[in-house]
């Protein structure tokens, strides 16, 4: 209401200044300099409506576009609630498992939240060409089907309509920009057989980045922790042997 009642001032204010421009040349003036005068009056409306535009312009940026991500998000949270759960608290979990669990654990917690999330029938997870997690599918169902994947074909599009085991392939990788992924996040359909949506799919990659970070992390932990068990396996066997000949010396003696 305050925009309209802004432009209807503007605009009578327009043809107000026309109108005395008109008037001060016929009175004023000499009427052959009455064109002039007209000419410079008639310059006031299109800057009056050139700055009317301008303010409607700011209002709009001000005040529509905040009030159209308020809704936006006030419909996601309405409609797309489990979408919305996904989007916002995968990335957290993974920050906090890439800390604790293992790399199979950190996977499994993530196939379960992104099944919930977009309702899918199958899911899996491909790390450097091997099936490293799975759920709804068996491992021998992958195996066949990665027969047939080209992951050249992927890199633009993650969308394949005419895959019904895995329609939707989301590379996983730290960033959108980045070249290199260290595998796929696959995804199955819905169980009506239709293909999750745009707003699906955007989720999916959006989470893509901190589940790689949380992957890489989560190895490099547990390549640390095998090489510290085995630092001190070996210290324990130096050990049990330095024992061991300590005890034949006492025994010979």
């Amino acid at each position: 209401m305050l925009l309209e009642l802004l432009a209807g001032l503007s605009f009578g204010l327009a043809f107000l200044i026309l109108q005395l421009g008109l008037l001060v040349a016929l009175l004023r003036f000499r009427l052959y300099d009455a064109e002039a005068v007209i000419s410079r009056s008639a310059t006031f409306p299109p800057i009056t409506l050139g700055v009317a535009a301008v303010f409607a312009a700011a209002v709009a940026t001000v005040v529509i576009s905040p009030l159209q991500e308020r809704i936006q998000r006030w419909s996601e949270r309405r409609f797309q609630r489990n979408l919305v759960m996904l989007r916002d608290d995968l990335p957290e979990c993974v920050r906090e498992l890439r800390e604790t669990d293992s790399t199979r654990e950190l996977l499994d917690e993530t196939l379960r939240r992104i099944e919930t999330g977009v309702r899918t029938t199958r899911l899996a997870v491909l790390l450097n060409g091997d099936v490293a997690a799975i759920r709804g599918i068996s491992a021998d169902a992958v195996a066949e089907w990665l027969k047939e994947f080209d992951p050249a074909a992927c890199q633009e599009e993650v969308c394949a309509s005419s895959d019904r085991i895995f329609p939707i392939r989301v590379p996983l990788k730290t960033k959108s920009t980045e070249k290199d992924w260290i595998g796929w996040l696959l995804v199955g359909p819905r169980p009506d057989g239709s293909i999750l949506s745009k707003d699906e799919q955007h989720a999916l990659i959006d989470v893509a980045g901190p589940i790689t970070m949380a992957i890489r992390i989560a190895s490099r932990r547990e390549d640390r922790e095998r090489m510290l068990e085995s630092r001190i396996e070996a210290l324990e066997a130096i050990r049990s042997r330095k024992r061991a000949k300590g005890v034949r010396k006492r025994t010979s003696c």
